[in-house]
């Protein structure tokens, strides 16, 4: 019966350090894991920094893009305004022009008259 109990005590011991080998396994596995997870959390925040960074990028270039828009459509507006100008003012030369003709037309006149005088 000694004999069988301390057979019976060796098993058990066996199966308990299999166990304690599969535990201690099992516990480096999880630290492991835990590591990965942690490594994981830090390239997580360090993307959010980075996401957080380009948004705000973004918003700055948007904004300038904005005010580059409204800048061009002044800037569009004055030249329209300009080709409306140079369009009055090829106007009135082309009138001045034709006065010029008139008032030359009128001295010639003038002068013949003068001289028939």
């Amino acid at each position: 019966a000694f004999g069988q109990k301390e057979q019976h005590l060796q098993k058990v011991v066996n199966q308990l350090r299999t166990e304690n080998e599969r535990l201690k396994q099992g516990s480096q596995d999880a630290a492991s894991l835990q590591g990965q997870l942690q490594r994981a959390q830090q390239q997580l925040a360090e993307s959010g920094t980075k996401l957080a960074h380009q948004s705000e990028r973004i918003s700055a270039i948007q904004q300038e893009l904005e005010a580059t828009r409204a800048e061009n459509s002044k800037l569009s507006s004055n030249v329209q305004r300009g080709v409306i100008v140079s369009e009055q003012l090829e106007s009135m030369k082309a009138s001045l022009q034709g006065k010029d003709d008139e008032i030359f037309q009128l001295r010639t006149q003038l002068n013949k008259n003068t001289i028939e005088y």
